[in-house]
């Protein structure tokens, strides 16, 4: 009963870091001007909940999704064009190796690192890693 309790909250705490980073990325697209936006998510979870098509699970902090859910619906309609798609994490490695950094951070295109700017070219031409299990 202890993993199982152990696993929900671990499945908890990454469901609301994955919500409160489409709300930032939905902020920082309306502080730009940006009235179309795409967001890519490698949580299938996430998307279906954040597009409706999917209910919450219930989970001891889900008031804080819950918040933050509500503000991502509020966003949306400010947008011209909303869309939230799932995407294999191996397809968006830019976006995992920015969250990895910890923190809210923002770069100028012309100020991404190297290993960035590698990143976001490679996932723009669909080039991804793939594990052949044997």
């Amino acid at each position: 009963m202890a993993v199982l309790e152990s696993a929900k909250k671990e499945d908890m705490e990454l469901f609301y870091w994955i919500i409160l980073g489409v709300k930032r990325g939905l902020e920082l697209a309306k502080k730009h001007g940006c009235l179309r936006v795409e967001v890519l998510c490698n949580s299938k979870y996430a998307v279906g909940v954040t597009n409706g098509s999917s209910a919450p699970v219930l989970f001891d902090c889900h008031s804080l999704v819950a918040r933050i859910l509500e503000e991502i619906v509020l966003m949306r309609s400010e947008f011209t064009s909303f869309s939230i798609n799932p995407i294999p994490r191996e397809f968006n490695r830019a976006a995992d190796y920015l969250a990895k950094l910890g923190k809210t951070i923002e770069i100028e295109s012309t100020d991404f690192p190297r290993e960035l700017e590698k990143l976001v070219c490679e996932d723009a031409d669909a080039a991804g890693y793939y594990c052949n299990f044997v």
